[in-house]
């Protein structure tokens, strides 16, 4: 028994050691890639959408490089963003529910009756691709506030990195069951169900439920993973090894894949339709744009920069947007048949010549400012755009 007693003292000595020692060498790790990042951020000037940007300064670039990563909301299911509070960043907890939410530059509040606007979305929406005040939600304020002055229209901006409508709808029941009560919900998704559902092969996949893992997630030091996994992810694009998933060179399962997919975002098109609806809230859900949503005019240095991007980063993917898009086109038809507002903004860039695209996904302050002037125009041409 003392055998034992001794073993397991020596045992648990080793064990505090050896977590001590990488501790010691996970917070070396992580102040290092954070000094990194201070020293030699990413030069944003060397992408066509960037170029003419004033705000896309080294300052800029560091603060991006220092936003961390989603987590999961403790017990649910649901993905919430890294806080963050920064010179040109701030993601902030706001009330009722007390969740992360991208800071929007709305007006100050005055005797106007006010226009809840809440904005879902993935990393579009969310947009550290730009400072707060030139975000979509932003660009929104500033748009429906001009168009309608008999209104205070205040855009929240509920944006989160890497969800699709699955996530959306998961998001909207959870703010409406915590009291949020939004006079209009606005929904800008369609590319994330496209990469998850199409090119990963997830369709409608949930996030697993939190518990042990956000707490390991959350409190775990874990800066060598991530270093271990985006060292491993830049070297496979570098040395040109990242390869398409495989199911995408099977047509027969990439069409399979498409209905469940289709299937899974009219759903959820429908089921936050009625969720707003239930709380007296107008309903938008607003097709996004890609470099292969449309035929472009003009073939601006953006469009051939993201091109060689996504076909290093993602074999096979530029091929697939350009085969499928037109499936969620349909898509919204069908949901505006079936009494659901859906605005299709998936050539709205059609005759650009600016650079606007930054990735397959996101856009520079002027695509942002054209996406949100156009849905701002949607709410107000009818009557009924606010209760």
């Amino acid at each position: 028994m003392r055998r034992l007693v001794r073993a397991s003292g020596r045992i648990a000595v080793i064990a505090i050691i050896t977590f001590g020692l990488y501790l010691a060498v996970d917070i070396a790790v992580g102040l290092a890639l954070h000094r990194s990042a201070e020293v030699a951020p990413e030069d944003l000037r060397t992408q066509p959408a960037y170029a003419s940007e004033p705000y896309a300064t080294l300052d800029f670039s560091r603060e991006k490089a220092e936003i961390g990563p989603n987590r999961t909301l403790f017990g649910t299911r649901l993905y919430i963003p890294a806080a963050h509070r920064g010179k040109l960043i701030n993601i902030e907890r706001l009330p009722p529910t007390g969740l992360p939410y991208r800071r929007t530059a709305n007006p100050p509040r005055d005797r106007r009756p006010v226009m809840e606007v809440l904005l879902l979305g993935g990393s579009t929406v969310l947009g550290i691709d730009v400072p707060d005040d030139l975000t979509i939600a932003s660009a929104l304020s500033a748009s429906l506030n001009a168009m309608d002055p008999a209104h205070d229209y205040q855009v929240v901006n509920a944006g989160v990195t890497g969800v699709d409508s699955t996530g959306e709808a998961d998001r909207l029941a959870y703010e409406l069951s915590h009291d949020r009560r939004p006079s209009v919900v606005v929904v800008v998704d369609g590319g994330m169900d496209i990469f998850k559902g199409l090119y990963l092969g997830y369709p409608g996949l949930r996030a697993p439920r939190s518990g042990l893992n956000e707490l390991f997630q959350a409190y775990f030091p874990l800066n060598i993973y991530r270093w271990l996994v985006n060292w491993m992810s830049l070297r496979a694009v570098r040395a040109n090894q990242k390869v398409m998933p495989a199911h995408v060179r099977d047509q027969a399962e990439l069409d399979v894949l498409a209905e469940k997919t289709i299937d899974v975002y009219l759903h959820n098109q429908a089921e936050m339709s009625a969720a707003a609806s239930s709380v007296g809230a107008r309903f938008i859900t607003v097709l996004q744009p890609s470099p292969y949503s449309t035929d472009y005019i003009h073939k601006t240095p953006d469009l051939g920069y993201v091109d060689g991007l996504v076909r290093h980063n993602w074999p096979g993917l530029a091929e697939l947007m350009t085969r499928y898009t037109r499936r969620w086109i349909e898509a919204c038809r069908k949901l505006r048949s079936d009494g659901i507002e859906a605005l299709d903004l998936s050539a709205v860039f059609k005759d650009k010549s600016d650079n606007i695209f930054l990735d397959f996904g996101h856009y520079n302050s002027v695509g942002n400012r054209v996406i949100a002037q156009r849905i701002a125009e949607t709410l107000l041409q009818h009557a009924g755009a606010a209760r």
